[in-house]
């Protein structure tokens, strides 16, 4: 039996290694194609854009009043990352995504070396990074060019400091986890006072030391990024909050960070959840038995938080499922002589295996729809149909891409209103969409090839349609109408 165990272990590890190696290889390959050009990838994307192309540190894309004077509706972070990718990078739909996608590979050899140093065996250490990897929330929005890879590197980067008792960069990681979204403040508090307790060698965690320079010179960045006013920030900032706030009374709030948070997980990803529950339910018995850790306050005061402050909006779900795995560590490491029995790693490599589905799912989708994916030939197609510069263009978000954003053209989000352009000093007004709209007039139409491209029940680009109005009392009707369109879909949902 023993030589069964030794024989079965390095293929376990084998084909986890196989899978995790074709999970990059195909996120790069197809990192044009899942998912297609959508509006949190652009409203991320723009304010960095406009400062490259001479237009200051603004956006006319974003609903804040006074974003178009000084954009300050999101942490900083991210754009500042995008500031440096544009200026590294092409502008381009591949290019764009590429190094959040590379983020997201660093992030798990961070992530397995921590695992390796808290002793954890090699085939359990790769099947969490699988693990972490596979869940929903992390895959869409490393394509889509969010936030949250750059705060799984993070938290990657200080799992891993924390584990090899780097202080400065756990330190450091921490410190910009704040500029990152208030949804990691509590993590990032957690990680940040572990490292203090280490660094101090009384009891007194407040106690003043070089640590400290971190989070203050992470503060002073941000009141740089915002001109030092603190005023115009809370406007715009709270503004942005509001959309995705918490809300309603005790019951409702049960519900929505219990229950509705997890909705999209529980026909496709139940094992998410389940995780997240066991850790938060753990760590209150812990805390009962006075027996508290550190991973455990930072479970316990993020639930906390989001409980009180945030709704249930489930892109955030990665950041609840990094701490899970986290708190789940030690009863790894206590469980050793269970993981070695054969049954226990067939069960589990079953489970890995079963976690892949909509992963897998989603590439067969991009490979089979190929040719109605490519955001190429609509690109080609939108920069010959459109003029140069002096026109607003609105609708399918594969349209900003197709501008010039150096010159005088603009680009609206319908269902962002207010519009923020003085839409008389434009010549034009475009509309790009999936149907023609009653009014318009159709200049052009995009019909993709359909070769090899299965039919599925997603969003491409197989048929477009390029709109135009010379009227600007007629251009804003359509967007207001538009913008109705898409909350009563929403609604709806």
């Amino acid at each position: 039996m023993k030589r069964s165990h030794n024989q079965f272990l390095p293929i376990i590890t084998v084909g986890f290694v196989t899978y995790f190696v074709f999970y990059f290889i195909f996120l790069f390959i197809h990192l044009d194609l899942i998912p297609l050009a959508w509006i949190d990838e652009i409203m991320g994307l723009d304010p960095a854009l406009r400062y490259i192309s001479g237009k200051g540190f603004t956006s006319q894309i974003w609903p804040q009043e006074g974003t178009r004077n000084h954009f300050m509706a999101y942490l900083p972070l991210q754009t500042w990352f995008h500031v440096i990718h544009l200026k590294m990078l092409p502008f381009s739909i591949y290019w764009v995504r590429f190094p959040w996608a590379f983020y997201l590979l660093l992030g798990t050899g961070f992530m397995f070396l921590g695992f390796k140093k808290n002793q954890l065996p090699t085939w359990i250490a790769v099947g969490l990074c699988i693990l972490l990897i596979n869940e929903k929330s992390l895959f869409e929005t490393t394509r889509g060019v969010r936030v949250e890879p750059l705060i799984y590197l993070l938290f990657a980067i200080a799992f891993y400091a924390k584990a090899f008792s780097k202080l400065h960069l756990q330190s450091i990681a921490a410190s910009l986890l704040i500029l990152c979204h208030p949804d990691v403040w509590p993590i990032a508090l957690v990680l940040f006072l572990n490292a203090c307790t280490e660094k101090n060698s009384d009891s007194y965690i407040l106690k003043p030391n070089v640590l400290w320079a971190y989070p203050i010179l992470a503060l002073l960045s941000f009141l740089w990024s915002i001109d030092f006013n603190l005023t115009h920030w809370l406007s715009q900032f709270v503004h942005q909050g509001s959309e995705h706030a918490a809300s309603g009374g005790i019951l409702d709030r049960l519900n929505n960070h219990f229950v509705l948070r997890f909705w999209p997980y529980y026909s496709t990803q139940p094992w998410v959840p389940i995780t997240i529950y066991i850790s938060l339910i753990g760590s209150l018995y812990q805390l009962a038995t006075r027996r508290g850790t550190t991973v455990g306050s930072a479970v316990l005061l993020t639930h906390f938080v989001w409980f009180i402050a945030l709704g249930p909006f489930h892109r955030y779900n990665s950041i609840l499922f990094f701490i899970a795995i986290w708190w789940f560590i030690p009863y790894l490491i206590r469980s050793k002589s269970i993981l070695k029995k054969q049954g226990i790693q067939v069960a589990i490599t079953v489970f890995v295996i079963l976690t892949s589905a909509d992963v897998v799912a989603r590439h067969y989708m991009a490979y089979a729809q190929h040719a109605i994916r490519n955001p190429y030939p609509v690109l080609s197609w939108l920069k010959e149909e459109l003029p140069n510069e002096d026109y607003l263009l609105s609708g399918h978000s594969i349209g900003y891409y197709a501008m010039d954003h150096t010159l005088h053209n603009g680009f609206i989000l319908a269902n962002m209103p207010p519009y923020d352009y003085d839409f008389s000093n434009y010549k034009n007004y475009f509309i790009l969409g999936e149907r023609p709209i009653k009014g318009l007039e159709t200049i052009g139409t995009y019909k993709a090839t359909y070769a090899n491209s299965s039919n599925y029940a997603s969003k491409t680009y197989a048929t477009l349609f390029l709109m135009y109005t010379p009227s600007k009392e007629e251009y804003i009707a359509t967007l207001k109408a538009m913008d109705t369109a898409s909350r009563d879909e929403v609604s709806a949902r």
